[in-house]
């Protein structure tokens, strides 16, 4: 059977995501090394937290490309939770914006592109058989 090409675009985002979580991974490892944290507990506790974001990310871009159904509930998941931190990221003293939209977009393409009925209908097989 041949993949639609909606699901190439899903799984390439998703695993940019990923790639993306792994960039703030290397960079705390790195901090951590460098001795430029002032908490190592602190730091190397928040890098093995990140590092568990980073599988899961490669997890679900796997099990999309491989059209797991439990692959879609948590990418869902994961998105929706994206929103919620870029809508912190306009507010507050430390606003970012440019956080807050790195993040919206890239969810709102892949929560756009899960629903389209290609993908929906694929992903959804899975439970049915």
């Amino acid at each position: 059977m041949k993949k639609p090409a909606q699901l190439l675009l899903l799984v390439t985002i998703t695993g940019a995501e990923s790639l993306a979580v792994a960039v703030f991974l290397a960079i705390g490892i790195i901090n951590i090394i460098g001795g430029h944290e002032k908490s190592l507990a602190l730091s190397a506790a928040l890098d093995a937290l990140i590092a568990a974001f980073v599988v899961w990310g490669v997890l679900i871009s796997k099990g999309l490309w491989q059209l797991k159904s439990w692959a879609r509930s948590s990418s869902i998941f994961w998105q929706t939770a994206q929103l919620a931190i870029a809508y912190e990221s306009f507010q507050g003293e430390t606003a970012n914006p440019a956080i807050g939209w790195a993040l919206i977009i890239p969810s709102v393409a892949v929560l756009a592109l899960m629903f389209t009925k290609p993908l929906a209908s694929l992903l959804k097989r899975d439970l049915e058989a």
